[in-house]
């Protein structure tokens, strides 16, 4: 995956530290877009980074527009947030 894939995937596990969820707190994905650009990713990456999350298990989506960090996005979460 691109290194623009990965910064952004890094952006988005940015914004679930702030925030501090914790695994299967779900988040809209609309918010996302608008929160991840505090971290220096712009709105269009994050359909790239939610991609990255995902297919590295560190995200799961559930339903149509929401999704959650699991076990082991919680925890890049946090080596990512500090």
């Amino acid at each position: 995956m691109a290194t623009n894939a990965k910064d952004s995937a890094d952006a988005l596990l940015k914004v679930f530290a702030v925030f501090k969820f914790t695994p299967k707190q779900v988040i809209k994905i609309g918010s996302l877009a608008h929160l991840v650009e505090m971290f220096g990713a712009s709105k269009e990456d994050v359909p790239e980074g939610l991609h990255y999350l995902l297919e590295n298990d560190l995200l799961v989506r559930k339903g149509d527009f929401d999704l959650y960090l699991t076990e082991l996005g919680c925890q890049k979460m946090h080596e990512t947030g500090s």
